[in-house]
């Protein structure tokens, strides 16, 4: 709107048409990368209040100017991806999304993983489990009805801030049991060798065998993994 603004203001000057249209297109492209790059940093706090870490909501925009390039590439080459593919009657580009899903959450993660490997490292990290994503993203179809009622509000002082921050659990979760796993190692995504953030097969209630491969494990996906409700659970457990 704001933008629509100040073209309209441009027109109304003798001599601008030729020069507002390219200026228009320069400031829209300008602010869809912006845009781009906010959004995976936003995704990287999210990663950080999952494990409970200290967070940094300035990082937002201080963080534009790290890494641009890599991030806005990443976007745009996933973005593209599941473009072509749903040109193929729509539900592959469905299919493609859930499989790189992450892809943001690792530019955001794992700075030394370029755009294309970002992508490409989504798909491992989700083969096997698109399932879950599918099952995931359907538990929120209740909440987007309740949201509509409040004409956006809920999502705003609520609902916005435990989806991103549940998509950031499964990142994590899902990362590590694909690195329990061999899908990938640690090395590649530029991670410390150390012990997973999520849980290990040899943490006291933390058979990812069990809780992954069994639809009616209790594990709550959406809960974050440290924490007095996780360590209650692997308790009773034991």
């Amino acid at each position: 709107m704001a933008i629509g603004l100040v073209f309209g203001t441009l027109m109304m000057i003798p001599g601008m048409d030729m020069v507002g249209v390219p200026l228009l297109l320069v400031m829209y492209i300008g602010m869809f990368s912006a845009y781009m790059v906010v959004f995976i940093n936003l995704y990287g706090e999210y990663i950080k209040i999952y494990k409970r870490e200290k967070s940094d909501i300035g990082m937002l925009f201080t963080g534009l100017s790290v890494n641009f390039l890599r991030k806005l590439g990443g976007m745009l080459y996933m973005m593209s991806l599941i473009f072509l593919w749903s040109l193929f009657f729509y539900i592959p580009g469905i299919v493609k999304g859930f499989q790189y899903f992450f892809a943001p959450y690792i530019l955001a993660d794992c700075p030394k993983v370029t755009a294309t490997e970002a992508v490409s490292f989504s798909m491992r990290i989700t083969e096997g489990r698109r399932w879950l994503l599918f099952v995931f993203m359907l538990s929120w179809f209740g909440w987007g009805l309740l949201n509509l009622f409040t004409f956006g509000i809920l999502w705003i002082v609520y609902l916005g801030p435990y989806f991103y921050t549940s998509c950031a659990g499964m990142y994590v979760e899902m990362r590590d049991v694909a690195i329990a796993e061999g899908r990938i190692t640690r090395g590649e995504l530029g991670l410390p060798e150390e012990f997973p953030d999520a849980f290990t097969k040899d943490e006291p209630g933390g058979d990812y065998n069990n809780d992954w491969h069994n639809p009616s494990s209790d594990r709550d996906w959406n809960s974050p993994r440290r924490g007095s409700g996780w360590e209650d659970e692997d308790s009773r457990r034991n």
